[in-house]
């Protein structure tokens, strides 16, 4: 039964496994549901939970979801499918989701409508906890720090760093009382404040006299959190914490994984460290996978329930140097640092595009390997039974065109025709039509570009969704290419220009690093020693970050090269993509160790190697 878990019956066999006692199935299924929680809660079933199951999920640190706002929606989702018998049960439900967690914006915006939860006083006393909990943190950063910077020896006994320190200095002290007092003038007009008129175990009510007494309290509540309750029956005052620890998906970094196959690399472009590909730490030597081929013009795909897949390409023979065309998958364990063959395209591809659309794979477009022909058929991958199918066909074929997963729409950017033209069209396909429609065009033909999605923070409700899709460089109509356009689908009518990358490039990966616009690697154009021209690789990584010095154009944002040069793939054909991996698991790779990067002598040696 494990190894035919999927989404839609996840749920089902969990309920079987808890009732029958059977801890392994039951730990299956809940692994599943965990790490594809958005994709769950989308199903039928998931409105048909008891209580008991679905607090087993809300109560879980290991939910795979990068916003608390997803929880929020489901569980208001799971409350509304049934008002009338669930009604009774909408204190102990909203206890579980940790609205600490839920952005500014979204909170205000909840409360303000949502009037029929917020007549519950026991939520409005855990919305103002909330409210203040995060207010604290903005207001009081010296205990904030102090608080990080907490060992774990002092959970176990003794005295506290925050007791300890010379808390906060005069000037910080006057600085916060004087930011206390602006609050307590604005809080009569302050609409939500008015509102939750409830007691929430909140220190910035309270006034203290001595500056240590007032930042030592103040500390306490960022480190334990509460808020508090009166009973009906007894009409006593329950203190209840205020859970503040984020979700397994919220404490995760983006990584660089970078494959040829037979040689896989993970690098975190932020501490500096490779944390696979590296058997002998001495010599850097890269390690390889002998069971995995070499694989050329392969494409490498991170979903978004945190599985990686590799795909297609040419094998290469090492002692032969024959190439085999292949239509192989391949799937990366996390856990294990390898790969595990799946089930093959049904035509060897190449120059395809990749993308995401609910529980599903899609492969567009692309040329055969075989005698060239450019496709327009669109193949979908059912992560949970392993099986490829057809989907609804685009309307022209292309090859070298960018792809991205916005919400539940995959688009298809630019790219060449079997007449070698390049185009600036975008297409979509849309996850409830399943139909292909034009979407606005691109301001400059290109193929063979980056392209990605900049989520933002789930949009409060009655708002558009303001997630864009960036493109960037690629091959045009006179050559390389360094602009980079961008559009919002639900806010844009068409694309825009936005800050040009430093360079002329193409196919190279773009992602994202701490939400900003990162790209890895690609080719460029350079004039050799003999004075013709060739196509060079390039090892490196740029991260569009927000500065100071706002340029012509008034932006405040520029390109910043953050990785001169990533290691181990030098010499070989590798495809990139981001990759989000727990801080647990990049704590725990043991081989994982500080680098910087190489200078141009390193950089010869290697590339001579």
């Amino acid at each position: 039964m494990e190894n035919r878990l999927s989404v839609e019956n996840s749920l089902e066999v969990y309920t079987f496994a808890k009732t029958l006692c059977c801890a392994e199935l039951q730990n299956e299924a809940f692994s599943l549901i965990a790490r594809r929680f958005s994709d769950v809660v989308a199903t039928s079933a998931f409105l048909k939970l008891n209580k008991d199951d679905l607090i087993d999920f809300l109560s879980s640190d290991d939910l795979l979801v990068e916003h608390e706002e997803i929880v929020y929606e489901a569980t208001l989702a799971w409350l509304l499918e049934d008002i009338t018998n669930r009604g009774h049960m909408i204190n102990e439900i909203f206890s579980h989701v940790r609205m600490a967690l839920l952005s500014d914006e979204y909170l205000e915006e909840c409360i303000a409508k949502e009037e029929a939860i917020m007549l519950f006083p026991h939520i409005q006393a855990q919305v103002k906890a909330a409210l203040q909990y995060k207010a604290e943190l903005k207001h009081h950063p010296v205990a904030t720090r102090l608080l990080e910077e907490k060992t774990p020896d002092d959970s176990a006994g003794g005295s506290s760093p925050v007791e300890d320190s010379a808390h906060f200095n005069t000037r910080n002290t006057e600085e916060n009382n004087n930011d206390d007092a602006t609050s307590d003038k604005n809080e009569s007009k302050d609409p939500i404040s008015a509102k939750l008129n409830v007691n929430s175990g909140s220190v910035a009510s309270i006034k203290y006299s001595n500056p240590g007494e007032f930042s030592q309290t103040h500390a306490k509540f960022l480190e334990c959190p509460f808020y508090e309750i009166t009973l009906a029956a007894s009409e006593s005052v329950v203190r209840i914490p205020l859970t503040v620890t984020p979700r397994v998906g919220m404490r995760s970094n983006e990584v660089f994984l970078l494959t040829s196959g037979r040689r896989t690399i993970i690098f975190d472009p932020m501490s500096r460290r490779y944390l696979c590909g590296f058997g002998d730490e001495k010599k850097m030597e890269p390690k390889e996978d002998p069971s995995m081929p070499d694989m050329k013009n392969a494409e490498v795909y991170a979903t978004k329930n945190g599985m990686i897949y590799l795909i297609g390409g040419l094998e290469v023979s090492r002692s032969t140097s024959v190439t085999s065309i292949r239509s192989k998958v391949f799937c990366f364990d996390l856990e294990r640092m390898s790969w595990k063959q799946r089930a093959s395209l049904k035509e060897p591809r190449c120059m395809i595009g990749l993308g995401e659309l609910g529980a599903n794979l899609y492969v567009t477009g692309g040329k055969t390997l075989a005698d060239g022909r450019v496709l327009s058929i669109t193949q979908t991958y059912n992560y949970d039974d392993d099986i490829w199918s057809e989907s609804t066909e685009m309307p022209n074929p292309v090859y070298g065109h960018g792809s991205a997963s916005c919400k539940d729409r995959l688009y298809v950017i630019g790219g060449k025709t079997a007449e070698r033209e390049i185009l600036n069209k975008v297409l979509f396909l849309d996850g409830e039509t399943w139909q292909w429609t034009a979407a606005p065009s691109l301001q400059v033909p290109r193929y063979l570009a980056g392209a990605t999605v900049l989520q933002v923070p789930v949009a409060t409700r009655g708002k558009p969704s303001n997630d864009s899709i960036f493109v960037v460089g690629g091959v045009g109509t006179e050559g390389l290419l360094s602009s980079v356009e961008g559009f919002a689908p639900w806010t844009d009518n068409r694309w825009k220009f936005r800050e040009e990358f430093p360079g002329h490039r193409c196919a190279q990966t773009v992602t994202t690093l701490n939400a900003n616009l990162c790209v890895v690697g690609g080719h460029v154009t350079e004039r050799t020693a003999e004075g013709s021209f060739e196509s060079i690789p390039k090892y490196d990584a740029f991260l569009l970050e927000p500065t100071d010095n706002v340029d012509v154009i008034g932006t405040s944002r520029q390109w910043k090269r953050i990785i001169r040069h990533i290691r181990g793939i030098c010499g070989v054909s590798c495809a990139c993509t981001g990759v989000r991996m727990g801080v647990a698991k990049l704590k725990d790779q043991s081989k994982a160790r500080d680098t910087t990067p190489p200078d141009s002598k390193n950089d010869q040696l290697e590339a001579k190697s």
